[in-house]
C-alpha cells in the first residue's frame, strides 16, 4: 500500500507540476503585461481599499477591450487590484455597471465638465484610470478622443492627476462630501420619481443632487421621460413613441399623481443649416396631462427622407463582393448576402446639428436570415451612437442632443450571411425628424403647493467595512429623520440591523437572527441603497448585511456538520 501511495503522489505531482512553474497555459496564449501596469497595481497597494475606480476612455458598450500591447478581452486589472472598478464586464450581476456606462459616455460627449462631475459624484468614483493603450472596436482611433476626454479632465473642477505610469494616467475625484466606506448620511432627501433601470442622462440628480426613490410615499417630483433613450433596447422603460400622419406623440404612464404642476416648454426651436440656408424650426406641443398618463404630441418636421433605392451597395467584409446583389423594388432595395458575406448600404446627412435631438424612423423586412444591423455614427466624433438589431419592421430610435458644435450622422445597415444560411433584407423607408429631446427630459411634475427639499448631507460617525458582505457603524443622536446610505448596487437582499447598546452576545454575533431590522430600504439615485433611520436619543450602532452571502456561509456551515455526521456515524459502525 506504501508503494501504491507513492506511485499515486508521484503521478499527481507529474500531471501538476506544469501549473506550479506558469505552465497551465499554452506559451502562445501568454502575454506579459507592460511595466506600466504594474507600477499601477502597486501603487494602488498604497491607497484605501475603500476607493472606487473608474477606466477611461469608455467608448464602446460592447464590454471587450483591444490593446495595443496584444491583450484582448474584457479585462484583467482588478485581477491585480483590490479597489473596485467599474467596468461593463460586470453588467451580468447589476444593471448599474451599464448605466454608469451610458452616464459617462454621454458627458465625454457633450465634453460636460459639469455633467462629468455628476456622474462621479453620483456614483461615489474616487478615481479615474486613463489609458493611451486602447484600441478602436470598430472605427478610427479618432473614435477614442485620446486628446478631448484630455482636455475635459483638466477643465474639470474636481478632477486632478496624481500619478502617471507610462501610457497610464490616473486622476483623483475631489468629492464634495468625502464618504468614508461607501457609506454615508443624509437628511432631507427628497422623493423623486421614477424607479428606472438605466438612463444616459440623470436629469433628477443633475438637478437636485441626491435623491430616493420610493413609490410607497408621495413623491416631491416626477420626471415622466428620465429613462428616454434608445441607446440600448430596454426591457421594461417608461414611455412609448407612436406615429399619427402628421404628429409623433410620445407618451408615459403616471402613477395616480394628483394635485401635481408640469413644469415644461411648450414649444423646441431648432437652428439648422439646410439646403444652403439657415432655417430657424419651430416645435410645438400639445400636452395631455391626466392624473395617471402623460402624452406630449408635436408635428413631424421631416429633415430627410432618404430613398433606399437609390443608395450604393458595398461590401462590409474582406473579397466578398461577389457573394453580394441587390434587387430594387419600387423605392425599396432588397439587400442579399451569401455565403458568410456582408453587404452593407449607408446614407449620411453632413448637416445635421447634434446639439438638438432627431427621431430615426425605419421601416424594413427580413426575408432571410439575420435581420439587418443598424448603427449610427457620430460624424464628428467617429463613435457609433446606436447600435442594434433590426428584430422588428418598425423601429424607432432617438438621437438626443450632444456635442455643441458637432455636426452630422451616418446611417448604416449591415445584412450578415452565415456560411449555409443567407441574410436576405428589404429597406422600405429611412427618415430623420426633429425630435424635441432636452425639453422631454427635463419635464418634471412638482407636487403643488409644497416646497420640495434639497437633500443636506452628514457623515457617519464611524464605518467599519468587516468583509464584503457586512458593515458596522455608529450613528449620532439625531433629532430629525435621516436616510443612511451604501453606495453600492440596490439589491433586496441587503439589510439594516440595529443593534441597541445592551444587546446580548448572541445579537452582537448573528444580527440577522436576533438584530432589530430597519425598515424602508429604498432606491438612491436610481442604483444605490438606502435606509430610512427614525430619530434617537442614543449613539445607534447599525450593521448592514448581505443576506445571500450569509445563507452561502450557512450552506458551508451545514455542509461541515453533515460530514461530520457522516464520518462520526461511520467511526461508530466501525466500533460495533
Amino acid at each position: 500500500s506504501s508503494i501504491s501511495f507513492v506511485i499515486g503522489l508521484i503521478l499527481v505531482l507529474g500531471t501538476t507540476l506544469p501549473s506550479f512553474n506558469h505552465q497551465s497555459i499554452s506559451q502562445v496564449m501568454q502575454i506579459k503585461y507592460p511595466q506600466p501596469y504594474l507600477e499601477l497595481i502597486d501603487y494602488f497597494k498604497t491607497v484605501d481599499k475603500n476607493k472606487r475606480i473608474g477606466l477611461l476612455p469608455e467608448y464602446t458598450f460592447w464590454g471587450w477591450y483591444h490593446y495595443r500591447w496584444g491583450y484582448d478581452g474584457s479585462g484583467f486589472l482588478w485581477y491585480g487590484i483590490e479597489q473596485p472598478i467599474i467596468s461593463r464586464t460586470f453588467d451580468v450581476w447589476s444593471f448599474t455597471s451599464e448605466g454608469y456606462f451610458w452616464e459617462l459616455k454621454s458627458a465625454l460627449e457633450a465634453e460636460d465638465p459639469k455633467g462629468l462631475e455628476n456622474v462621479f459624484e453620483k456614483y461615489n468614483v474616487d478615481y479615474v484610470l486613463f489609458d493611451t493603450a486602447l484600441m478602436p472596436i470598430v472605427s478610427s482611433t479618432k473614435g477614442i478622443q485620446y486628446q478631448s476626454i484630455t482636455k475635459l479632465l483638466e477643465k474639470t473642477p474636481s478632477i486632478h492627476k496624481v500619478k502617471s505610469f507610462g501610457f497610464l494616467s490616473l486622476y483623483q475625484i475631489d468629492h464634495k462630501n468625502p464618504i468614508s466606506s461607501f457609506v454615508t448620511l443624509a437628511h432631507s432627501v427628497p422623493n423623486i420619481g421614477p424607479k428606472v433601470t438605466i438612463t444616459n442622462r440623470d436629469t433628477a440628480y443633475n438637478q437636485n443632487g441626491m435623491y430616493q426613490t420610493n413609490p410607497s410615499k408621495a413623491y416631491d417630483l416626477y420626471y415622466p421621460f428620465l429613462d428616454l433613450m434608445t441607446q440600448t433596447q430596454l426591457a421594461k422603460k417608461n414611455w412609448n413613441i407612436t406615429e399619427q400622419l402628421t404628429n409623433w406623440t410620445v407618451s408615459t404612464p403616471l402613477p395616480n399623481l394628483n394635485d401635481y404642476t408640469l413644469v415644461s416648454s411648450n414649444a423646441a426651436v431648432a437652428n439648422l443649416y439646410r439646403d444652403n440656408k439657415a432655417v430657424q424650426y419651430d416645435l410645438p406641443f400639445t400636452i395631455d396631462l391626466s392624473s395617471d398618463l402623460l402624452s406630449i404630441s408635436f408635428p413631424k418636421i421631416r429633415l430627410d427622407s432618404f430613398t433606399p433605392s437609390s443608395a450604393a451597395v458595398t461590401s462590409c467584409g474582406p473579397d466578398d463582393a461577389g457573394l453580394i446583389r441587390s434587387e430594387i423594388i419600387d423605392s425599396s432595395l432588397k439587400l442579399i448576402a451569401r455565403n458568410g458575406a456582408i453587404g452593407c448600404i449607408s446614407f449620411d446627412d453632413l448637416n445635421l446639428d447634434q446639439r438638438y435631438g432627431y427621431l430615426v424612423s425605419i421601416k424594413n423586412e427580413n426575408n432571410s436570415g439575420q435581420p439587418f444591423f443598424f448603427y449610427t455614427l457620430d460624424k464628428t466624433k467617429d463613435q457609433a451612437y446606436v447600435e442594434d438589431r433590426l428584430n422588428e419592421p418598425s423601429m424607432n430610435y432617438i438621437i438626443g442632443s450632444k456635442y455643441i458644435g458637432g455636426l452630422g450622422y451616418a446611417f448604416t445597415f449591415q445584412s450578415t450571411s452565415l456560411p449555409t444560411v443567407p441574410s436576405i433584407n428589404t429597406l422600405q423607408e429611412l427618415t430623420v425628424d426633429l425630435f424635441p429631446y432636452d425639453e422631454l427630459k427635463e419635464m418634471k411634475l412638482v407636487k403643488k403647493d409644497t416646497s420640495y427639499p434639497l437633500a443636506i448631507p452628514d457623515t457617519v460617525q464611524a464605518v467599519k467595512k468587516d468583509s464584503y458582505n457586512h458593515y458596522t457603524l455608529s450613528l449620532r443622536p439625531a433629532s430629525q429623520e435621516s436616510t443612511l446610505i451604501l453606495n453600492q448596487s440596490f439589491h433586496q437582499g441587503w439589510k439594516a440591523y440595529r443593534i441597541p447598546p445592551n444587546a446580548s452576545l448572541l445579537t452582537r454575533l448573528f444580527p440577522s437572527f436576533f438584530g432589530e431590522q430597519i425598515g424602508s430600504h429604498v432606491l438612491i439615485n436610481n442604483w444605490a441603497n438606502g435606509w430610512t433611520i427614525p430619530p434617537h436619543t442614543e449613539t445607534d450602532t447599525i450593521v448592514l448585511i448581505f443576506g445571500p452571502q450569509d445563507l452561502e456561509y450557512a450552506g458551508f456551515g451545514l455542509i461541515g456538520i453533515v460530514i461530520v455526521l457522516v464520518l462520526g456515524t461511520l467511526t461508530w459502525r466501525k466500533r460495533t
